[in-house]
């Protein structure tokens, strides 16, 4: 008997669509969002953290204006990661 590995799947909170692990962004404990339906919802970004940020599709960041956004939460971060060390 072969066993079947099915994808790991999540579902969308704001259209109620399934998708893929690496296709959307986890925004709070079991609450996913796929990258556009997140930056719709008007969520700020400023409430992920780094690597959630730096998940988001570059065309998607660089179309919607938000390039200079995600660099500035992403170099403060940085710098908070610094000061703790």
């Amino acid at each position: 008997m072969t066993t079947y590995h099915r994808p790991y799947f999540h579902t969308c909170r704001f259209c109620g669509e399934s998708m893929r692990f690496y296709e959307g962004v986890k925004y709070g404990v079991r609450h996913y969002a796929h990258f556009a339906c997140y930056l719709d919802s008007n969520r700020p970004l400023a409430a992920l953290h780094n690597w959630q940020i730096e998940g988001f599709p570059f065309r998607l960041v660089n179309e919607r204006g938000l390039m200079s956004e995600v660099e500035r939460l992403t170099a403060d971060q940085d710098r908070r990661r610094e000061r703790v060390r």
